[in-house]
């Protein structure tokens, strides 16, 4: 399985719901991105499964996610992203 670094896991955001680089940060969320709304997270998670291994479309609360934080932190609780 493979684990990302944080600064894979925004670009990975970035390119899912393509913006620009340096848009995403640990403090985004959807509410002050328009470009992730509900087609940009869905491209997020799937890009996130495949980038994982599988490992990734496991983990049901990432459905739910709204912030970055929120995906650091659960990455984090199932060993899908390096400290």
């Amino acid at each position: 399985m493979l684990k990302l670094t944080k600064a894979e896991l925004i670009i990975l955001i970035e390119e899912a719901i393509e913006v620009d680089s340096g848009t995403i940060n640990v403090d985004s969320t959807s509410e002050n991105i328009d470009e992730w709304d509900s087609l940009g997270h869905l491209n997020f998670l799937i890009a996130l499964d495949t980038r994982c291994d599988g490992a990734a479309g496991e983990i049901s609360e990432l459905a739910t996610t709204e912030s970055v934080k929120d995906i650091i932190d659960i990455l984090q609780s199932n060993s899908l992203l390096q400290d």
